[in-house]
């Protein structure tokens, strides 16, 4: 009798702590692993462009490099603010902090806009170390 009371018990726990389990993952610890895979990604893209963004001009490829940039930089916003209290995973190393996230978006946003001149070849690669650095 006993044994079936405290298996009744421990099915009731399980029944209320597997849907609280399931949305604490959901609404907390799913953003978080969405924000370091968009980072992988634009750490990726930073490579993949290195030859286009490193000789600045007017061609599909530069149209499509600054489109990817831009992009980029606003998932990488609208990724951080999905997070509730993005401080906690911050301080765990789990993500990089609010402030350097919001400037590696606006690294990015300005590497999109100096693309197109050959005169802020110097700027545009200082922009990708410091959004490396920011995001690493």
């Amino acid at each position: 009798m006993v044994y079936e009371i405290e298996l009744a018990i421990f099915g009731l726990f399980a029944g209320l702590v597997t849907p609280i389990s399931i949305y604490l993952g959901k609404k907390l610890i799913e953003p978080i692993f969405q924000l370091r895979e968009l980072v992988s990604r634009i750490l990726y893209s930073l490579t993949y462009y290195a030859s286009t963004y490193s000789n600045p001009g007017i061609t599909p490829q530069h149209r499509e490099c600054s489109d990817v940039l831009r992009q980029h930089a606003s998932d990488l916003e609208s990724k951080l603010y999905l997070i509730k209290y993005p401080r906690i995973p911050a301080v765990l190393g789990l993500i990089p902090k609010k402030v350097d996230v919001l400037a590696a978006s606006r690294e990015l946003i300005g590497m999109s806009n100096m693309l197109f001149s050959t005169q802020n070849v110097k700027n545009i690669y200082e922009a990708s170390v410091k959004a490396r650095k920011l995001l690493s």
